[in-house]
């Protein structure tokens, strides 16, 4: 199931553009295929013994890897209540002051735009039937794929939707090739909402952000 979840997510990763990793996930998808026959013991200790990953309980579905291990295990009791990287700087007093002021921050909001009239969304009304929300809906839009964040448009030449075929594609023409020689064209690579949008200038076309939009 690892590997078929790796092997899976190989396309993605090619027509993203992350060339490292798949560099890096095609070399050892083949050596783990070959892990029986190049390295029976290991794969004995893998398969029959459930040394793959680390167990600290008995429980169904509690291996976990040894990265996740040393991060759940030593620094999550670093990043703690109490531990190296909290609390400094920030007392009880300091924290309980915090939290007490809250719903006494929150009724002032409130009084405030009551006084100042700018809460007009009524109180029946949910915020998704608004207008302009209904109006910047995605999923009414017929004219192509849309951001669900700000509700931009792409154009034609954005294909993200096409990203396994476009990243199996990729990989089919690593066939045969070196790995440390084969060279990967941004072209072939699928185009998001982001690397369409921008404004040209007289020097160079710069991007923009589209959730600030």
């Amino acid at each position: 199931m690892y590997l078929q979840s790796l092997q899976a997510m190989l396309p993605y990763l090619a027509a993203a553009g992350h060339n490292n990793y798949v560099k890096s996930l095609v070399l050892f998808l083949n050596k783990m295929e070959k892990l029986q026959n190049t390295h029976p013991n290991v794969y004995r200790h893998f398969v029959k013994d459930g040394l793959f990953v680390i167990r600290r309980t008995d429980n169904y579905w509690a291996g976990i890897f040894p990265d996740l291990c040393i991060e759940q295990v030593l620094m999550g009791s670093i990043k703690s209540v109490g531990g190296l990287t909290r609390g400094r700087g920030f007392d009880d007093s300091t924290s309980l002051v915090w939290l007490l002021s809250m719903p006494t921050c929150a009724e002032i909001h409130k009084a405030i735009e009551e006084v100042c009239d700018a809460n007009d969304t009524g109180v029946d009304v949910h915020k998704d039937l608004f207008k302009a929300r209904l109006h910047r809906d995605p999923f009414k839009s017929d004219q192509g794929l849309c951001s669900l964040s700000s509700g931009v448009i792409a154009d034609t030449s954005v294909n993200v939707d096409s990203a396994k075929q476009i990243g199996s594609q990729i990989v089919a023409s690593m066939c045969d090739k070196s790995v440390s020689e084969f060279k990967f064209s941004k072209k072939n690579q699928v185009n998001t909402l982001t690397s369409v949008l921008y404004v040209s200038t007289d020097a160079e076309k710069v991007e923009i952000d589209p959730k600030k939009i």
